[in-house]
């Protein structure tokens, strides 16, 4: 199986919202429409804004076959006063074998950047590191890839390796219903919707699914069912969230599992648990910009990353071309 438990997911939460608005009833603190569809679109910016400054640890598992440990990785998150501090430091091994070498990802508004070190070593050596204001390529894309590094705690916004709101603009994705219901005291919305399509056209294996959505947690999902299409096999997913709701309406996530199950073709039967488990503390005080630097991390701080618009050749160039132009209106002007 292709896909089986790869807990990277992105943010997706903009069409379930949508869906609400326009086919469910909603709480009465929700009323005009065209603002609560702006509100879900950025449902995951809303959330990390809310959560403000938290720190803690979130380790995840993948197993197969009941017991058979095929990755395991530990990530301690800090994030700082906004969205432009996050921190993640990455120990990861494969199967039963002791993990090498740990990884840190870090952004601030100036700069991102990535720093490894062998385990149980204290020296910090950088891998990578990109001016957010730099415009070639090569910059972006280093600083997009550190975004997706440090974008944890989406487990209660994720669904099989997409995101809904990549899915949601699929040309053939459907709502086929939607209902209010109560599970274990939280009063939920339930999304059905299909995606049916051959798979070499698609830009996501989802091919249909049930999620519970729970409008007083931020749009978080609570628990739900995907069918997904690879080439092996029809893939079930069954998400289930466990997390504390603040006084606020921020869900704390506590405990998630997909567990995976191959319900047609050659691999029918197989089966494979993903479990993510999160001790997230959020802070009263954030946590200080100097811990998103490469000080913190006992390197220097880069130079700074001024940089002329134009090469210095061309800066000559035009500079050459003033002087000869002023030198040209003096010489005319002064013939009669």
């Amino acid at each position: 199986m292709k896909s089986h438990g790869n807990l990277d997911c992105p943010i997706w939460l903009l069409s379930f919202g949508m869906v609400v608005l326009f086919s469910a009833s909603l709480p009465s603190c929700l009323v005009d429409e065209d603002q609560n569809y702006l509100e879900a679109r950025k449902a995951w910016r809303t959330y990390l804004t809310k959560l403000g400054s938290v720190k803690g640890t979130i380790k995840s598992t993948l197993k197969t076959d009941g017991s058979n440990l095929v990755s395991s990785n530990t990530v301690e998150i800090t994030y700082g006063r906004d969205t432009r501090h996050q921190k993640t430091v990455l120990t990861s091994s494969l199967g039963k074998s002791t993990a090498t070498s740990t990884n840190a990802y870090v952004k601030n508004p100036r700069y991102a950047f990535s720093v490894g070190k062998p385990v149980g070593t204290e020296g910090w050596g950088l891998t990578g590191m990109a001016f957010n204001a730099t415009g070639n390529d090569e910059s972006k894309s280093f600083v997009q890839t550190i975004d997706k590094k440090v974008m944890h705690l989406q487990q209660l916004f994720s669904v099989t390796k997409t995101t809904l709101e990549n899915l949601a603009v699929q040309p053939n994705f459907r709502i086929v219903a939607t209902k209010s219901i109560e599970e274990k005291g939280k009063k939920l919305i339930q999304v059905e919707f299909t995606n049916i399509h051959p798979l070499e056209k698609a830009e996501t294996n989802v091919q249909r699914g049930i999620l519970l959505l729970d409008p007083n947690a931020c749009w978080c999902i609570a628990n739900g069912e995907v069918e997904s299409l690879y080439s092996d096999g029809t893939q079930l997913d069954i998400i289930s969230n466990d997390y504390e709701t603040a006084a606020d309406g921020v869900p704390v996530p506590l405990r998630t599992t997909h567990r995976y199950k191959v319900v047609e073709g050659e691999s029918k039967g197989k089966e494979s648990l993903a479990e993510i488990n999160s001790n997230i503390q959020r802070l009263k005080v954030p946590a200080s910009d100097a811990e998103f630097t490469l000080s913190a991390f006992g390197l220097p701080e880069p130079e700074s990353n001024f940089r002329f618009p134009i090469s210095l050749s061309v800066a000559l160039a035009i500079f050459g071309i003033a002087i000869f132009s002023i030198g040209l209106y003096f010489r005319n002007k002064g013939q009669p």
